[in-house]
């Protein structure tokens, strides 16, 4: 089986994405919500938008209740 240097390289950035997902999660301190959702969009989405949502003033991705 031959691996070609683009097949080679997707596969090395998509173990990159993977890692980044799997530290991207820290654990939320005291009585915190944590409202982060992650994921890694496949070649079939051209365009992704992000929009943070928070029900208090201070941060959209961390509430404290």
């Amino acid at each position: 089986m031959l691996i070609t240097e683009n097949e080679s390289r997707r596969d090395a950035v998509r173990a990159a994405a993977q890692q980044m997902l799997a530290a991207a999660r820290t654990a939320p301190k005291g009585k915190g919500l944590d409202t982060l959702a992650l994921g890694l969009l496949g070649a079939d989405v051209p365009v992704a938008f992000g929009i943070p949502l928070s029900c208090s003033s201070k941060s959209p991705f961390f509430d404290r209740k």
